[in-house]
């Protein structure tokens, strides 16, 4: 996995879904500092939604992910995330 890099479209394309998809163009700064982002917890709003509702499944889900943090599956920069995500749900 190359985490240092940025994939991006020299053109715009059209999004499939029903929503208006909109996306962000433009050239990347080598800045030397450390980027940011933003995480958004919320369900997607394009394609089907799904018939099973997230607090029945949520148990098994972080089960799995306390699983694999404990075996060191998931890559050491991004554990806290995965930690604070699954924590995050449970407020």
């Amino acid at each position: 996995m190359n985490l240092d890099r940025i994939n991006k479209l020299d053109k715009g394309v059209a999004g499939g879904g029903k929503t208006n998809a909109t996306q962000v163009t433009g050239q990347r700064r080598e800045t030397g500092e450390q980027e940011q982002y933003v995480e958004i917890k919320a369900p997607t709003t394009v394609g089907n939604r799904s018939s099973v509702p997230y607090v029945k499944v949520l148990p098994s889900y972080k089960k799995k992910a306390e699983s694999a943090l404990n075996k060191q599956e998931i890559p050491k920069e991004h554990q806290k995330r995965v930690k604070e995500y699954f924590e995050g749900l449970d407020r």
